[in-house]
This record gives structure tokens, C-alpha cells and sequence, in this order.
């Protein structure tokens, strides 16, 4: 099999507008978990859209054996994909609880349809990236320099560190599979309790006026934790493409990068403004914990 030293990268996968976008679109969601509740769920939907779109282009890219495909490649968009699926886990923890006031609660079978997505996202991804250690990236190209990763330093990625992640993602397999069955389970639970009412004389009873001033009880310990998790995804990323001599990844000049760098950009500024209103208004006040 032809082998190389280094290479033009794959611009469209993690050029500098996709990488950048992502990198923004994850510091929205970390913004938005510790900061402002509110925008937790469209961060979660924007997320998620980003982590099915670098799916998607890892099975396009290493699903089948091609002349320039490359294993180290696979390796980036799966750490990529490792992100989002850390980035979701956070979220997860800060959705908000629904009121059960009301007997008849549609909100609580949309979480658990949610729940159910976000599960059998993460199940395909573990499935996929078990696939790629066993079996695709031996019949992907590799290059001729020992392929050199970041996981507190350098470490080549065909070595132990394989076989590390070999068992981290099996462990991570039946997680998401045993989380997946529950949240199944949740959800029919909650679909037939909605369907069971459905006939049901009704009436919603009036939604308690919300305070004027939603307070943010921020945990100095895991913000600073979340932005050190997210801080060394980065760094394993920027690494692993530096050290390895990737070209033509360092240019934001085609639509296929402009697109998730704006998306990621947008995200947070809205976000930003939303929470910068809200607290110029005073309907929003910040107390620290440590």
C-alpha cells in the first residue's frame, strides 16, 4: 500500500472554517450550559447537526477503501466526533426539569424522544469508531513518519494508545447502548401515559407566572472544568494536525468551510446578546459558587 509523510489535507472535513465553526459552536453550548439556560435546548440541536454532518463525512471518507484515503484523517474527524459526543453529555445535565403540575406533560415525551436520538447518535458513533480501530484504518493508506497524536503529549496513534481506544470505545459501546435501552424504554413510557389522556377531559391548568429575575447559580469549579475538558480536545486536535505536517488546511476559502464557521459564529453571538440583554434588563442575575 503507497505511503507518505505528509499530506494536502481534507479541507472540506477539518479545514480552518470547519474546525474553527465547531470549536465556536462547542464554546456556545459550554456558554449557554453554565450561563444561560434558555438557550440550552437550540444549542443541542445545533450540535447535534454538527456532530451527524462529521459522521456522516468520517463514513463518506473511510467507508470504503479509496486510493487517497487516509487513516490518520479518520482518526481526526473521529476525535471530532468524540467532542460532540462530550459536548452532548454536558448538555444532557443541564436541561431543564419540567413542571409537573400538569398530568397531561407532551414536554417530558419530547425529552425522552430527544433522549433517544442523542443516544443512538452516540451508539452509531462507538460502533463506527470500533469498526475503524479493528478493521478500517488498516485498509486506509498510512504514512511513512510514525503517525504522532496528542494525549498529554506525543504518543503515536498505532501503538498502545490503539488498543487504549479500542477499550475505551467498548466500554463507551455498551454505555450508550444500555442508555439507549432505558431511554427507549422512557420514552414509550411516557408515550402511552400522553396517548392513555389523550381522550381524557382536559383542562390545562394556568402556567405559574415565571420570576422576574431568573437567577444563574454558576459553579466556578465546573466552568473552569468544562473549558479545560474542551481546551484539550483543541489542543489534540491543532497537535495532531501540526505534528503530522498536514498542508492546505489553513485557508477558509470555499463554501464548505464558510458555512460551519458562520454557523458556529452566529450561534454564539446570539447567545452572548441574549444573556447581555437579559442581564442589562435585570431579569437575569449571576451569583458565583466555588
Amino acid at each position: 500500500m503507497d505511503s507518505l509523510c505528509e499530506f494536502d489535507g481534507n479541507s472540506d472535513m477539518y479545514g480552518m472554517g470547519v474546525r474553527i465553526g465547531c470549536y465556536l459552536q462547542w464554546s456556545t453550548s459550554i456558554f449557554a450550559e453554565n450561563f444561560y439556560g434558555p438557550a440550552v435546548e437550540p444549542c443541542r440541536d445545533a450540535n447535534t447537526t454538527f456532530q451527524v454532518a462529521m459522521l456522516a463525512g468520517l463514513v463518506l471518507s473511510t467507508g470504503s477503501p479509496k486510493e487517497n484515503a487516509i487513516a490518520l484523517e479518520g482518526y481526526i474527524a473521529l476525535l471530532f466526533c468524540f467532542t460532540s459526543v462530550w459536548i452532548a453529555s454536558l448538555q444532557v445535565l443541564s436541561v431543564p426539569k419540567t413542571d409537573h403540575t400538569n398530568s397531561l406533560n407532551f414536554s417530558d415525551t419530547k425529552r425522552a424522544m430527544r433522549g433517544v436520538g442523542d443516544m443512538l447518535l452516540n451508539t452509531a458513533i462507538c460502533s463506527y469508531g470500533i469498526y475503524l480501530l479493528y478493521v478500517g484504518f488498516d485498509q486506509l493508506r498510512r504514512t511513512t513518519c510514525p503517525e504522532t497524536i496528542f494525549f498529554f503529549g506525543p504518543v503515536e496513534l498505532f501503538g498502545w494508545f490503539r488498543i487504549f481506544l479500542k477499550v475505551v470505545l467498548i466500554i463507551s459501546l455498551v454505555g450508550s447502548a444500555t442508555s439507549l435501552s432505558l431511554r427507549i424504554l422512557s420514552f414509550f413510557q411516557q408515550l402511552s401515559q400522553f396517548i392513555s389522556q389523550w381522550g381524557q377531559s382536559y383542562m390545562p391548568q394556568s402556567p405559574c407566572p415565571p420570576s422576574r429575575v431568573r437567577m444563574v447559580k454558576l459553579s466556578f469549579s465546573k466552568l473552569l472544568g468544562s473549558i479545560v475538558g474542551l481546551g484539550i480536545f483543541i489542543v489534540a486536535i491543532e497537535l495532531t494536525i501540526a505534528w503530522n505536517n498536514i498542508r492546505h488546511i489553513y485557508e477558509c476559502a470555499s463554501f464548505s468551510q464558510l458555512f460551519p464557521l458562520v454557523a458556529g459564529a452566529t450561534n454564539l453571538s446570539r447567545v452572548v446578546y441574549q444573556l447581555m440583554k437579559s442581564t442589562l434588563e435585570g431579569t437575569t442575575r449571576i451569583e458565583w459558587s466555588y
